[in-house]
């Protein structure tokens, strides 16, 4: 039998096997589901990101407003008027 010559098949069949392979994987890769569903996590991971500093900010707009109506009260002077 001749060995190189069912090698070189072999190698052959090897070759079509891993470009088909190639081939898939790029497609399913790159294939429209797979592109959004990408694109959908990224949307939902910017989602939260973006909520989390907004509760961030309002939080501390919130102190500031606090700390301003404090200082608001310590200035202020009660006056009291007695008719005798």
């Amino acid at each position: 039998m001749n060995w190189g010559l069912v090698g070189w098949f072999a190698g052959i069949v090897a070759t079509f096997v891993g470009l088909k392979f190639v081939i898939v994987m790029a497609k399913t890769l790159f294939s429209k589901e797979s592109m959004e569903d990408f694109i959908d996590y990224t949307g939902e991971k910017i989602s939260r990101r973006c909520h989390k500093i907004s509760k961030n900010i309002k939080k501390k707009m919130k102190e500031k407003r606090d700390e301003k109506k404090e200082a608001k009260k310590e200035n202020t002077t009660d006056i009291m008027i007695w008719n005798s």
